[in-house]
């Protein structure tokens, strides 16, 4: 039994202590860090330029002048993190009944401390996967309530329709076939032969696919890229984690599945040598406050973290299929 007028202030470094590595571990764990961009910055407000490529190299001639390669002019993109918090609380009777020993407490809160970091994980995980999710329309009505985030241009994340502020040119990175060596073709035709703003080769080598976990859409994708449902490996850099990324091919496709996703048709590609612009700007990790006393003696340990997801630039990197045509 430790009984002593300095247990508290230990405890409560202990507590703390251990919600920063269960919050770490959470965060290394997620399912939303293997297809967005995680953006650590002290800056509580930020805007962005979306980018649209630039110039091309002209000839150089003996004593001539050299062009000025301009870039275009794209999108402003403003993103400010907001605040959530969730609380843990040690009552005096939790507190009785573990005569204030540590063990004993620490048994008493393993529980609820767990669900306390897996709540700030979840909170996390569902307004970042509901970018995908709400990727195709523009009023967030595939899942409702968690904020609308559109492509710079004000369109649909994935649309046929995109524009380039610079010069008003159009592009698309959506189909709508469910997922096919057809479609899959398609959708990698479509974006290796994108152009930027100025008319540049803007290849797109699609190259990782983002479905739900166990759905038709995953499904039609490991039969065509393995042969069968499962892999046989999977990615080393993951696999201490619940995470499904498949990478046993000759293609050198990466499957991501993830439960977060609603659709059981769309699918998602990417281009992982392009800078991603789905971003969760994280300008507080979860942490885990000074300790509050109530007047009924409650100790409360309030957890808190400040985000938001968002784009930063335009979606040109990705393109998606909604799966809603054979």
């Amino acid at each position: 039994m430790q009984i002593t007028t300095n247990f508290p202030d230990f405890l409560d470094k202990t507590i703390k202590k251990v919600y920063s590595d269960m919050s770490y571990k959470a965060m290394e764990e997620s399912f939303f860090t293997k297809w967005a961009r995680k953006y650590n910055t002290s800056e509580y407000s930020e805007t962005f330029l979306s980018d649209e490529g630039i110039d091309d190299f002209a000839p150089l001639t003996e004593s001539g002048s050299i062009k000025n390669l301009t870039r275009g002019t794209g999108y402003k993109v403003s993103i400010v993190s907001d605040e959530y918090a969730g609380q843990l609380v040690l009552t005096k009777k939790m507190r009785i009944r573990a005569q204030d020993n540590t063990t004993k407490l620490g048994e008493l809160l393993s529980k609820d401390m767990k669900k306390i970091t897996e709540s700030g994980r979840r909170h996390i995980e569902v307004r970042t996967h509901a970018m995908l999710a709400n990727g195709f329309v523009t009023n967030g009505s595939v899942v409702t309530g968690k904020g609308i985030v559109l492509a710079p241009d004000t369109k649909a994340i994935f649309a046929t329709d995109h524009v380039w502020n610079s010069t008003g040119a159009t592009w698309s990175n959506k189909i709508a076939n469910k997922f096919t060596m057809a479609s899959w073709e398609a959708l990698q035709t479509q974006m290796v032969n994108l152009t930027d703003a100025n008319g540049g080769k803007l290849p797109v080598m699609l190259n990782t696919i983002v479905v739900k976990m166990n759905s038709d859409a995953a499904y039609r994708a490991k039969r065509l890229f393995f042969g069968k449902v499962y892999a046989t490996t999977v990615d080393v850099a993951a696999a201490t984690t619940d995470i499904n990324i498949h990478q046993d091919n000759k293609y050198g496709i990466r499957i991501i599945e993830t439960p977060y996703l609603s659709s059981e048709d769309a699918w998602f590609a990417f281009d992982s040598s392009m800078v991603n612009p789905f971003i969760v700007k994280m300008v507080q990790e979860p942490k885990m406050e000074d300790k509050m006393v109530r007047e009924n003696l409650d100790w409360v340990y309030p957890a808190t973290m400040s985000y938001e997801v968002g784009l930063d630039s335009m979606p040109y990197a990705w393109a998606a299929s909604d799966g809603t045509s054979a």
